[in-house]
């Protein structure tokens, strides 16, 4: 199940890279020293695997028990953060190039912990840059204050370097609610066109899920 888990998501992020809606803007104001590229905006949207069960995510890096306390200033993932020396949508994509918009949690207790050294910054895909914007809109969006089991993934090195765990990617999010159940998928509305039963509400408590993780 793991090694089934780890190649779905491996071919949702690489589809990335394949279902885009580009538009590319004016020139953006250069940073000190660069010469100025064209703006960046990205749209992106792709079918990805979905955790919907305890087991399904056994293989995950990290997942995590966390209360959203702030988001910190998006930035590229280049060495400055800024625009990469590139120019060119599909160029920052094959590359490897993202905005990621930093993560601040006031409680953040690992119930998998699978990296090799602490994370330095946890993150978010997408977000706004000067005149360079990428928005992933497969990709969960966590709200201040908001509590949630997270499932994280390594983030993109830049300059086509690979994957790094220095940075970790919210991959998957599930709203843990007062009463403290976890919802892993939302229920379909009953009124949707197309064949087979709606999809159906899988919800259960913080406790049992704590519990079947702990037997990964």
């Amino acid at each position: 199940m793991a090694q089934i888990a780890t190649a779905h998501v491996q071919k949702a992020l690489a589809a990335l890279a394949l279902v885009i809606s580009l538009a590319v803007a004016a020139c953006g104001a250069p940073a000190s020293g660069q010469a100025a590229y064209p703006a960046i905006h990205l749209k992106m949207n792709a079918d990805r695997y979905e955790y919907t069960t305890p087991q399904s995510m056994c293989s995950a890096i990290l997942i995590s028990e966390v209360i959203v306390g702030s988001h910190g200033e998006p930035h590229w993932n280049t060495p400055n953060g800024q625009h990469p020396l590139i120019s060119g949508s599909n160029a920052v994509l094959t590359q490897g190039y993202r905005i990621y918009t930093p993560l601040r949690f006031t409680q953040n207790h690992p119930l998998i912990d699978h990296r090799p050294a602490p994370t330095k910054e946890f993150v978010t895909n997408g977000g706004q840059v000067g005149s360079d914007s990428i928005a992933i809109e497969s990709f969960p969006i966590l709200r201040d204050g908001g509590h949630y089991i997270v499932v994280f993934s390594p983030g993109l090195k830049p300059a086509s370097q690979g994957k790094t765990t220095d940075w970790l990617v919210v991959y998957d999010a599930f709203p843990i609610d007062a009463h403290g159940m976890v919802q892993l998928q939302a229920a379909s509305s009953a009124n949707e066109p197309g064949p087979g039963q709606p999809q159906q509400e899988i919800k259960l408590s913080l406790a049992s899920l704590e519990q079947q993780l702990a037997a990964c």
